[in-house]
């Protein structure tokens, strides 16, 4: 991306500006791809880089251009030196991807002479121009831990320019306390993340008469920066905790709300359950009575079909014994009738024969 239709014809300078300490010289070689500066301890407040050498990158996405690891600003016993060589490196008449490099080692946070110097050069460039940050050798608790909006409310609110993109970098364990390395990790490809965020800042055309003295931040100066930073991350801790009590109030009236929530849930559910119930007594006392009525109704059909068996067996009886009888008795003969005449007659006469005897009369028979 390129801010200035000139550019396209200057040659392209990557330009990491930052403090002792910050890891420039690591990022360098890493970003070439093998050791071109060297990198080291810096335990004094000294920097290691001593010079501005521009670096050619022959090969890769970014060939073609050159990065000049600047000494830094920082360095109490070469500071005015290194303000002079940023300032060569700025009137070059190229068309720069400006880069400032910190870190977070101190307390985890931005310090003031890491915006100092960002301020400086804003300062000495009189010509609009983008750059972007790397927030170099961060932690994995402060990646958990970092307090964000403190660093961003720094970075947005101090330099004139905020900043065009933030890239931060994580802790490499195989660099730590080593001299001339570059960052490698099998989980993190450093020199890639770092290439593809080069990548994506513009591009800057800088007139050299655009560019004026890299003026060092004096000592009061930097004081009332460290006070203003200090008030800044007061005040944010202030809203911090502003916000928690704020949040904790929300969450527990939230948590009231809930409860209340629970127990009015808890009642309709009683309440539907009660009236579930009893429905469901209802329905079995329907039930059992219907059962009832059906067993008296199967109760009642089991009496008539008994009392019709009964009937159907008596009639049955009583058909047999008419079978048995004859249906109509037969026409009686002579014999019959005086078999029936001497029946009907002899008792009479023996019983008279047996009276006369006993008085001892005759007995004729009339």
């Amino acid at each position: 991306m390129e801010n200035d239709p000139n550019a396209r014809d200057r040659k392209a300078i990557i330009l990491l500006i930052g403090n002792p300490g910050t890891g420039k010289s690591s990022l360098t070689n890493t970003i070439t791809g093998k050791i071109v500066t060297e990198s080291n301890i810096s335990h004094d407040g000294c920097g290691v880089t001593r010079e501005k050498i521009p670096i050619a990158i022959e090969e890769g996405a970014l060939k073609g251009h050159d990065i000049v690891d600047t000494p830094g600003l920082d360095d109490f016993k070469k500071r005015e030196i290194a303000a002079k060589q940023i300032e060569q490196a700025l009137k070059s008449n190229c068309k720069y991807k400006i880069i400032f490099i910190m870190d977070l080692c101190r307390a985890g946070r931005i310090q003031p002479s890491d915006l100092s110097t960002i301020d400086a050069v804003i300062k000495a460039v009189k010509t609009p121009f983008k750059y972007g940050i790397i927030i170099n050798k961060v932690t994995e608790n402060q990646f958990k831990y970092i307090d964000r909006p403190k660093i961003l409310t720094a970075l947005n609110t101090y330099p004139s320019k905020r900043p065009e993109n933030i890239l931060m970098i994580p802790m490499c364990k195989e660099a730590v306390e080593k001299k001339n390395v570059l960052l490698t990790h099998d989980l993190y490809d450093f020199r890639g993340v770092l290439i593809s965020f080069i990548q994506g800042l513009s591009y800057n055309a800088i007139d050299s008469k655009n560019v004026s003295q890299v003026k060092v931040v004096s000592s009061k100066a930097f004081r009332e920066l460290e006070d203003k930073l200090a008030a800044m991350y007061a005040e944010q801790k202030k809203k911090d905790k502003d916000y928690e009590r704020h949040l904790k109030e929300v969450v527990q009236k939230a948590e009231e709300k809930n409860k209340e929530n629970i127990e009015r849930l808890k009642k309709e559910h009683a309440k539907k359950s009660e009236d579930r119930n009893q429905a469901l007594i209802t329905n079995l006392e329907k039930a059992k009575l219907d059962y009832q009525l059906r067993i008296s109704e199967l109760k009642c059909q089991d009496n008539q079909a008994q009392r019709a068996h009964e009937a159907r067996e008596a009639a049955a009886d009583r058909n047999h014994r008419e079978r048995l009888q004859g249906c109509k008795p037969a026409k009686p003969g002579v014999v019959d009738v005086l078999a029936g005449t001497i029946s009907r007659v002899l008792p009479p006469v023996l019983q008279h024969i047996k009276s006369g005897k006993s008085n001892g009369e005759a007995c004729i028979v009339s």
